[in-house]
Formats: structure tokens, sequence, C-alpha cells
């Protein structure tokens, strides 16, 4: 690993986000190094939850680095930097493993590198989760403060920030709202959406999410709690919008038909003849054409699935795959796997403190002879090191014993009680689904966690 290089790896999402103190807090490191073996791979503006690692051109190329045998040690601040998607990561630790690399984390509070599988994942799941609360916190920050809605001019000023009208199109949209209201049947309404796309100047699919936006009567929906948003000049009234909104109940699945976007963690499925993925092909509701994906090869271009159909499909497949998982068999094997580590740990701490008596004893025995107690000295703060590391290990492993038991508990109860929401299933579907195939007649997919799947049950 001596001739080797060293790679710094930063990643950033945002422009707030700074590559500065990224690579700020690996300068201690990159300092021992000449400048002729340090190399930079940096990804600039790029998600971690929304982009896979094959999409991240600086990630790859690090990786092609590693695999020519041309980098011994991957410095980097955190694992959220490299994925927030656990099995992503360990497909990564993997490749760093068999290359036998060795990888520093610059980040205060982030664990060093174990070589362990294990434990990686749980860091990893960590991140994950991390990365859902940021898209939450996300969603919130853009349903409070949108960095542009149409109908509206964003105001800063002194710290504040304003929603005043934008005409003539918040009058339009206003006018928009008070004949959506009043609209009876779908024929009624495809005149009115008509007459205000060209208004507006957006297509159906768009005219739907203004109607559906609460921001326009100047609050916003917390857990069903309105609150109302004191800095936004109302282009309705919320009666008008609750109206509106029950109107929109009456043709509820026109949103779901239509759409083309899918959530970032929703997985875009692969054709089952030729292996390639499928695009979206736009859907129009008034005409009952509903969006669907299909093959992008000419050869296979009726091989096509709504995307309603689609995702129903998914729920129900994870749905009962779930429900044939073992839960007893998955604690016992990965509880039996937590006693395992920790038996080792504890053995290694056993080991080092013995390591650390004897330090002791040679130095006391050769104190006269300096060099040979400043290499005792290095010896015995080395062994300390690793001694600590084994007790945050050993923490770690209970730490995840605990949180083991809570997460399977609340599987079993919410699949027995049948309260686990569409939402838990989709972010469970990120972590169980490999691949999607889609054939003209069914869907296939590759699983993972079959291992803990009752005998004949799926």
């Amino acid at each position: 690993m001596g001739n080797l290089g060293i790679a710094l790896y930063i990643r950033v999402s945002t422009a707030q986000q700074n590559i500065a103190m990224q690579e700020g807090s690996a300068g201690s490191i990159l300092s021992q190094f000449p400048a002729s073996q340090i190399h930079r791979f940096i990804d600039e503006g790029v998600s971690a939850t929304k982009t896979k690692l094959r999409e991240r051109p600086g990630l790859q190329k690090l990786i092609q680095s590693i695999q020519h045998r041309e980098i011994g040690t991957v410095v980097v601040y955190d694992r959220s930097r490299i994925s927030r998607n656990t099995y992503e990561y360990i497909a990564f630790v993997k490749i760093i493993q068999s290359y036998n690399v060795r990888v520093i984390f610059t980040g205060d509070k982030e664990p060093a590198f174990t070589s362990s599988h294990f434990i990686e994942a749980f860091y990893a799941l960590h991140a994950q989760g991390e990365g859902k609360k940021i898209r939450q916190r996300a969603l919130d920050a853009q349903r409070h403060f949108p960095s542009k809605l149409i109908g509206y001019i964003k105001i800063e000023e002194n710290g504040q920030v304003r929603y005043i009208r934008d005409e003539p199109r918040a009058t339009y949209i206003q006018s928009l709202f008070e004949k959506m209201a009043n609209v009876s049947t779908t024929v009624e309404m495809e005149s009115v959406f008509l007459q205000y796309r060209a208004k507006i100047k957006r297509p159906y699919l768009r005219l739907f999410k203004i109607l559906n936006t609460p921001f326009y009567s100047a609050i916003v929906l917390n857990e069903n709690q309105c609150q109302q948003l004191e800095y936004v000049e109302p282009i309705t009234t919320q009666d008008l919008y609750n109206r509106v909104k029950q109107n929109l109940n009456v043709i509820a699945s026109a949103d779901q038909q239509v759409k083309t976007e899918q959530l970032s963690y929703r997985m875009m499925p692969v054709c089952g003849y030729c292996g390639e993925p499928m695009s979206v092909q736009s859907g129009d509701y008034f005409h009952r054409k509903m969006a669907t994906y299909v093959c992008k090869t000419k050869i296979h271009r009726r091989n096509a699935i709504s995307i309603q159909e689609y995702e129903n499909e998914i729920m129900s497949i994870i749905y009962d795959y779930l429900k044939s998982i073992d839960i007893k068999k998955m604690e016992k094997m990965c509880f039996q796997y937590i006693r395992e580590q920790e038996m080792k740990s504890k053995n290694k701490k056993r080991s080092l403190e013995q390591a650390l008596v004897q330090i002791n004893v040679e130095i006391v025995t050769f104190l006269a002879i300096k060099k040979r107690t400043d290499a005792l000295l290095k010896r015995k703060e080395q062994l300390q090191v690793a001694l600590r590391d084994q007790d945050a290990m050993i923490k770690r492993l209970d730490d995840i014993k605990v949180n083991f038991s809570e997460m399977a508990y609340l599987i079993k109860v919410r699949l027995i009680s049948d309260l686990i929401q569409d939402s838990d299933l989709w972010d469970l579907a990120e972590d169980l689904i490999c691949q999607i195939s889609v054939f003209k007649s069914e869907i296939k997919m590759v699983l993972r966690c079959k291992t803990f799947i009752r005998e004949g049950a799926f």
C-alpha cells in the first residue's frame, strides 16, 4: 500500500454545502503524503438519496482507480458522502475490502471504518434513515417556503420572507378555484381545464397540482392540522380550497393515472425480455390514457404496463413477502451473529489488556534504556487506542441489539395488525428489491432477505 495513491472523495448535494469544509477536515491526513500521490474525486450537486452509485462520475472514477490498483487509501468525510442506501454502501465496502484499501473518515463524530460488514451495514442504515429525514425536512421547507410558485412573487428583505400575488396569473388561478368549486362532472372539468390551460400556460397535470396546493389559501397542512401562513397573500379562500378538494376527490385516481414522475426511491423496472431500463410514457386523464412504463427498444415496444398497475402489483408482492418472513428466525440468526461479534471483541479486549500488563512490566524493567523505553511507550499508546476501539465496538453492538429488537417488534406488530402504511411498504421495498422485470403477462422481482423466509411460504 506504500506506493499507492491516496484518494480524497467529496460529495455535495447543494450549493450551500461546502467542498472546502470536507477538504479542510482531511488536511492533517493529506499533509502526510506527497502531492503527487493525492488524487481528488468530487461529485458536486449530487444527492445521495436521488442518485445511484453508478450515476456519480466522481465515485465511478474512484472505483475504477481502486480496481486498477492505483489507490491504497480513501479519505472521506463520513459514510453518507458515499451513499445513503445501505445496499449500495455495502457494495462499495466489498470493493474496498477486496482490493485491501484502507478507509479513513474525517468527520468528528463518524465512527472509524471496520472490517465487519454487519457493523458497516448498521452505520449505513443510520445514514439511510438520516437521508429520509433530510428529504422530509426539505419537503416541509418547500411547503412552507417554496422557492418559486406560479401566481406568486417571493420577496426577501431584512431577513423576512413574503409572498405577494403575481398578476395576471394570480387572478387566473383565483378564477380557476372558483370555477372548479362548482363543477360536478368530468366533462365540465375538462372544459374548465381547456380554458385555463391556455391562460395559466400549464398542462393538465400541473393544474391538478395547483388545485391540490393549500399554499394558495395561505395555509399549510401538517398531519391534517391547518397552519395559517401570515406572510402569504392568499389567492383563494380556505373554504373554496376545501370545496375544490372535495370535487377532486370524486376523480382522485386522476393524478395517479397521469403522473409521469415517481418518488426517487421507487425503482425503475427493466424489460423482462432484453433487460433494458424501461421509460415513462406520459398519460392524459381526459382521454383515458394512463401513464405507462414501456420498453425503450423497438422490438419490445409493446411490452408496457400502467404505472398504477405496476405500483399496485409491487405493493401486493412486498406485503405478501413481509408476511412470509419468520421474525423469530430472523431475530435468532441476527442475535447469534451479534453474540459472536461480541465474543470476538471481548476476547480481543482481554488479549489487549494482557498485552498492556506485559508492556508495563517491560517499561519498568528497561527504564534505564531510553531507546527501548520509547519504543515500549509507543507500543503502549497503540494498545490503549486499540483497547478504546474495542470498548466502543462492544458498546455499538449493544446498541445494535436494542435497535434491532425494536425494529423486529415494530414489523411484527404492524404486519399482524395490518397497520403498516403504504409509505412504510415503499421504504421497505427500497431495501428488499434488487431488480424488477416486467413481462407482458407478469412482473418478476429479485428480492433480498430470503434466508428469513418461512419454508414453502413464498
